[in-house]
């Protein structure tokens, strides 16, 4: 499952599934969904395993350190 600030474009999902197939050596189908509160960027999650590519990610873990 794909999620991203804006739609993906058809390159760049092909390449995304790709990418990912070859890291998980798997054949990869991709669920796409938007959601604008990402600001940038891509949420990827498999299974138990979840890539936060977003923005919003970024700035959390930003405030995180800063606040520590």
């Amino acid at each position: 499952q794909i999620t991203s600030a804006f739609p993906l474009d058809v390159a760049v999902a092909e390449r995304l599934s790709q990418a990912l197939g070859k890291k998980w050596q798997c054949q990869v189908t991709l669920q796409a969904e938007v959601d604008a509160s990402l600001l940038g960027g891509v949420v990827i999650k498999a299974g138990d395993t979840v890539i936060d590519a977003s923005v919003r990610g970024r700035i959390l873990k930003l405030a995180e350190a800063l606040s520590a």
